[in-house]
């Protein structure tokens, strides 16, 4: 006995499912292929401080100039003041910055018996969000090293 809930398309509708469909695929499984084939690439590593300190972990996101969208950033930890990324390709990058440090706990919320422990970004946005770091990539370096600073006080004026 043939199940009758069973649907079955005819053989044009199939056909023209699978001309949609395969070069779908194609262009996927192609895609897939050129993102693994990036080895080509250099090998930067190097140091980064901020008011003299290494940062003790925090993150490194080197971004290509003439295209900032997602697919164009490399990122790395940085790790006691220290990054590796591999197979970066030649070109020039903004480099953005960013490290959080404990600040304190907040307290439990009404019901709740847990404390929180509070983070804060201190790195300046100069360096992250509105990045002033560029690097110029053309091989492997060994020593892209960045020495970051507080911003200056500023001290407002006595009338």
């Amino acid at each position: 006995m043939a199940n009758s809930n069973r649907r079955e398309l005819p053989l044009s509708d199939f056909i023209r499912t699978l001309r949609l469909a395969i070069p779908r695929y194609v262009l996927w499984a192609i895609s897939i292929c050129l993102v693994g084939c990036g080895g080509d690439g250099a090998t930067v590593s190097g140091r980064i401080a901020f008011d003299g300190e290494p940062i003790p972990e925090g993150s490194i996101t080197f971004i290509y100039a003439q295209d900032s969208t997602l697919e164009s950033q490399v990122q790395a930890n940085i790790v006691d003041g220290e990054f590796v990324i591999e197979s970066l390709m030649p070109g020039n990058y903004n480099v953005a910055v960013r490290a959080m440090r404990k600040t304190g706990q907040v307290p439990p919320e009404p019901g709740s018996t847990e404390i929180v422990d509070r983070f804060e970004q201190y790195i300046p946005v100069n360096y992250n969000s509105r990045t002033e770091l560029t690097a110029e990539i053309a091989g492997d370096v060994d020593n892209l090293n960045f020495e970051l600073q507080s911003p200056p006080i500023r001290r407002g004026r006595r009338r």
